[in-house]
């Protein structure tokens, strides 16, 4: 029962992260990008910081850690590139989302093939599967503006919220 309210909860706040995505997507666009170039950015630093601070007993330590704080100044540029250029960053948004769509719908499909001897909805779980991997490819070969992009993912968002809540509900 718990398994069962917690699903639930998850896809009515996923549905509910899409219709949010509908309302406000340049907003939440950049927001994104800004806190994704903070943690980024922390990340660098905290790996940067911990290379300076720590001691060099061994010379394999020293190799692993020299590679460590090379690999801080760059995530620590990156991060500080995400955040003071958001309209760079932006303009491959399209392309990544359609990416990551393509590959949810890829798993989604493997799901739905796996599926079929088990369950009574894999029909509909292949169809959506499909239609996902139309989704993807449409967003990485038709160039979209950022705006337009965000509201497709948002109604995904939606539909699979809907849809994840129903199934949870019926029993899957």
């Amino acid at each position: 029962m718990i398994a069962f309210i917690i699903n639930f909860v998850k896809m009515i706040a996923f549905a509910a992260a899409g219709v949010y995505l509908l309302v406000y997507p340049l907003e939440t666009l950049y927001s994104v990008i800004y806190v994704l170039g903070l943690v980024i950015g922390v990340y660098g630093l905290f790996t940067c910081l911990g290379y300076l601070l720590q001691r060099k007993d061994a010379d394999a330590q020293n190799r692993k850690s020299i590679f460590s704080f090379v690999i801080g100044i760059i995530a620590l540029a990156c991060g500080a590139y995400t955040a003071f250029n958001p309209n760079v960053v932006s303009e491959s948004f399209p392309f990544v989302a359609g990416m990551f769509v393509l590959a949810t719908g890829i798993l989604s499909l493997m799901e739905a093939i796996v599926g079929k001897n088990g369950f009574a909805y894999w029909k509909y779980d292949m169809a959506f599967s499909i239609a996902t991997i139309v989704i993807g490819i449409i967003l990485i070969f038709c160039t979209f503006d950022q705006v337009t992009t965000v509201r497709m993912l948002g109604t995904v968002m939606v539909y699979l919220g809907a849809v994840g809540a129903v199934e949870n509900r019926s029993g899957k």
